[in-house]
């Protein structure tokens, strides 16, 4: 469970309809013969402050991103979770999200399927259904 106040919680949910992202994934890899799903979000700041204060309330993980590409780019601060701490949150922080609310839905549903399958590898119906939320979280991607 999160324990932020909804003050909080709508604060966080305003940068991550702003200038984040809520990634539901598919990799293959040589180790799964069906590859991997994943879900996790992040958030983007060049000043450093708001991503450290997200990161103190909330955990996850921080990096910094050299920004190789020149000119007035400035290099920018990454906070990011995945997983369980993801799954929390997004239920946390669900009514204050607007941009990303349909998005965060479907990083619910998959992380629903997920856990129900404890990581096993999945068949038939249930692979195609999170290759779908795959498919569909594209779409909501601004």
């Amino acid at each position: 469970m999160i324990n932020i106040t909804d003050a909080e919680a709508a604060y966080i949910a305003g940068f991550l309809d702003g200038d984040g992202n809520i990634n539901v994934a598919y990799s293959k890899n040589r180790y799964r013969a069906r590859g991997q799903f994943a879900v996790n979000m992040s958030i983007d700041q060049v000043d450093p402050r708001p991503v450290l204060w997200i990161h103190g309330k909330v955990g996850g993980k921080l990096c910094r991103i050299k920004d190789k590409r020149g000119g007035n780019r400035r290099d920018r601060v990454r906070w990011y979770c995945g997983s369980a701490r993801c799954e929390a949150l997004l239920l946390r922080l669900m009514p204050y999200l607007i941009n990303k609310q349909e998005k965060a839905r479907i990083a619910l549903a998959m992380r629903e399927s997920i856990k129900k399958s404890r990581n096993r590898p999945v068949g038939g119906v249930e692979y195609q259904r999170r290759l779908h939320l795959v498919a569909s979280s594209k779409v909501y991607s601004l």
